[in-house]
């Protein structure tokens, strides 16, 4: 079987948006990392990156099932609001209390802005991506 450049280019062009979210995801890691955070770069990259697979999956149904789908796809707003709704759980779970002290509420919050950094790329938004990571 044969690779057609009418599935080949378009597979290419959403791996170049995820790997654009995977580094943009890695700048946001490492200022994370270098300052001593809980969470290292490769979570913010993973974070990051999946976030704009899956919002790019959503957005393209037409290329699924190698191109030959007929279903009209899901609603990819609905997809954006499950990605933040899962990693605002995935945060909660990063948040402990000991006594009057509160620790990891800024790795969740940024792991939360990365997800959301992630779907902004996916989206095709990047210059709004960019600012978020800077």
């Amino acid at each position: 079987m044969a690779l057609h450049a009418s599935w080949l280019l378009p597979g290419l062009l959403l791996m170049a948006h995820m790997g654009l979210a995977m580094l943009l995801g890695w700048i946001v890691g490492y200022e994370r990392f270098f300052s001593g955070r809980a969470a290292g770069s490769q979570v913010y990259c993973l974070v990051s990156a999946t976030s704009a697979a899956v919002t790019l999956l959503a957005g393209h149904p037409g290329l699924w099932h190698g191109g030959g789908s007929m279903e009209a796809g899901g609603d990819p707003t609905r997809v954006i609001g499950a990605i933040l709704t899962g990693i605002g759980f995935l945060g909660a779970g990063l948040i402990v209390q000991t006594g009057l002290n509160v620790r990891g509420l800024t790795t969740a919050a940024s792991i939360w802005g990365v997800a959301a950094l992630g779907t902004l790329v996916g989206v095709g938004l990047y210059l709004p991506a960019f600012g978020l990571a800077l």
